[in-house]
């Protein structure tokens, strides 16, 4: 049995994390790093809004969504 991890969002979902990461990865490079950490967030919560609707690839996107905002924050000085 699947586990809700393992259900692919859609295809329209995961275009949106990509181009939401390369808009957070572009203000960060303009020096505007709280700018893309709070569009990567905003990402985030529209993923957990997903869950609590009951959508079976929620969790998946949860997790998409927080792998994006822990790398930005590897990479980027966010709370400098």
């Amino acid at each position: 049995m699947l586990e809700p991890r393992d259900i692919p969002a859609p295809d329209y979902e995961n275009q949106f994390v990509l181009l939401s990461v390369a808009d957070a990865i572009a203000k960060a490079e303009a020096g505007r790093y709280a700018d893309g950490f709070a569009c990567l967030q905003a990402g985030l919560e529209r993923a957990y809004e997903h869950v609590r609707a009951g959508e079976p690839w929620g969790a998946a996107l949860v997790e998409r969504w927080e792998r994006s905002l822990e790398n930005f924050c590897r990479t980027y000085p966010v709370l400098a």
